[in-house]
C-alpha cells in the first residue's frame, strides 16, 4: 500500500513538472518584457498590441544547444519575458541575451543553455519594437 502511495506521489509530481515546462513555452500568457540595454537605459513593453508583434517572432525560433556561435562584443540587450498563469500566483520568468548582427539576431537563453536566430527582417523588427514601442521602466 505504501509503495502504491509513494509511486502516485512521484507519478503526480513528474505530471506537474512537465506541465510547468509546456507553460513557460506557451506565449498566450507573455504579459510584459522587460528591456536592458548596454548603455544601461531600462525599458518596458506593456501594451499587449506590441507584445503580440513580439509573440511570433519568439515561437518561430528554432532552439539549439550550440557553443560555437561567434559572439564577441557585448550583448545590445537583454530581455525578460513575464508570463502570467494565473493571477494568484507569481509571474514565471526568462531572460534572453540579444546580440544585434548585419545578417540577423542571435538570443540565448541563459537559463537553458540554447540559442536561436533571427533573419535580418525579424532582427529589424524586433530591435525597432524594443527601441521605439517600449516605454521607459524600472
Amino acid at each position: 500500500m505504501k509503495k502504491t502511495v509513494i509511486f502516485l506521489f512521484i507519478l503526480t509530481l513528474l505530471g506537474c513538472s512537465q506541465l510547468d515546462e509546456t507553460k513557460s513555452k506557451d506565449m498566450k500568457f507573455l504579459s510584459r518584457i522587460d528591456i536592458a540595454f548596454l548603455n544601461g537605459e531600462q525599458r518596458m513593453i506593456l501594451d499587449n498590441a506590441v507584445i503580440n508583434q513580439i509573440r511570433p517572432m519568439i515561437q518561430e525560433i528554432k532552439w539549439e544547444n550550440q557553443n560555437n556561435i561567434p559572439i564577441r562584443n557585448k550583448a545590445a540587450a537583454q530581455i525578460t519575458l513575464f508570463y502570467l498563469f494565473d493571477k494568484n500566483m507569481p509571474e514565471r520568468l526568462e531572460t534572453y541575451v540579444i546580440w544585434f548582427k548585419q545578417t540577423g539576431a542571435i538570443l540565448y537563453n541563459q537559463e537553458e543553455d540554447l540559442y536561436g536566430k533571427l533573419d535580418q527582417n525579424q532582427s529589424n523588427v524586433l530591435k525597432n519594437i524594443l527601441e521605439k514601442k517600449s516605454v521607459n521602466g524600472l
